[in-house]
């Protein structure tokens, strides 16, 4: 089993990306990490932040309104949380 750290940083390392292939190849294995966070876990904020980004970045790259649909999602159900 991964620490948070190990998670955390698996999901920067997806911050740094540039190419778009990588980005989207990232993108499932991010939500997956996200999922394994303890909803209560302060890292799992950390762990919300970097994968809106990653989406966001995704829509930048692809007009993909589905990207930016997800990662105003995520972030909307983090701060109810």
């Amino acid at each position: 089993m991964a620490t948070e750290f190990q998670r955390l940083s698996t999901l920067l390392s997806a911050l740094r990306m540039t190419d778009m292939a990588e980005i989207e190849e990232a993108i499932e294995p991010c939500r997956l990490l996200l999922a394994s966070f303890h909803p209560r876990d302060m890292c799992r904020s950390a762990a919300v932040w970097e994968l809106g980004v990653i989406l966001f970045r995704a829509f930048w790259f692809t007009n993909n309104i589905e990207y930016v649909n997800e990662a105003i999602s995520i972030l909307r159900e983090s701060q109810l949380a």
